[in-house]
C-alpha cells in the first residue's frame, strides 16, 4: 500500500513538473510568435522598419547583446581593479595586525615606558 502511495506521489509530482514546464514553454512560444507577427507587420509596412533605429527584432537583439557585452567588459575591468586593490589592502591589514601584536606584546612585557605627552595623555614610548 505504501509503495503504491509513493509511486502515485512521484507520478503526481512528475506530472505537475511537466505541466509547469509546458505552461512556461507555451508562454515563450506565444511571445516569440507575437514577435514574428509584429516584425512581419513592420516589414510589410511602407517604411519597413520596426523603429527609427532598427529594421527588425534581429537587429534590435544584436544591438542589445553588444550593449550588454560592453557593460560586461567594463564590469570585468572594475572587478580586476578591485581584486588588485583588495590584495594590496589585505597585505596592509596584515602588516598592521602584525605591528599591533608586536606593540601589545611589548606593552605587556613592560618594554615600553609610559610618558605623558604635551596634552596630558598617557602614551607608550618605544
Amino acid at each position: 500500500m505504501q509503495k503504491d502511495l509513493d509511486r502515485l506521489e512521484g507520478d503526481y509530482l512528475g506530472n505537475e513538473s511537466k505541466y509547469h514546464s509546458l505552461n512556461i514553454q507555451s508562454e515563450i512560444n506565444e511571445v516569440l510568435s507575437s514577435f514574428a507577427v509584429t516584425e512581419l507587420a513592420y516589414k510589410s509596412s511602407a517604411d519597413k522598419k520596426l523603429s527609427g533605429q532598427f529594421k527588425c527584432y534581429h537587429d534590435w537583439f544584436n544591438s542589445y547583446i553588444s550593449e550588454q557585452e560592453a557593460k560586461l567588459k567594463t564590469l570585468r575591468v572594475g572587478q580586476k581593479e578591485a581584486k588588485v586593490e583588495s590584495d594590496v589592502n589585505s597585505s596592509q591589514i596584515s602588516l598592521f595586525n602584525n605591528l599591533l601584536r608586536i606593540l601589545q606584546t611589548k606593552a605587556k612585557s613592560g618594554g615600553g615606558q609610559q610618558q605623558l605627552n604635551n596634552q596630558g595623555e598617557d602614551r607608550l614610548v618605544l
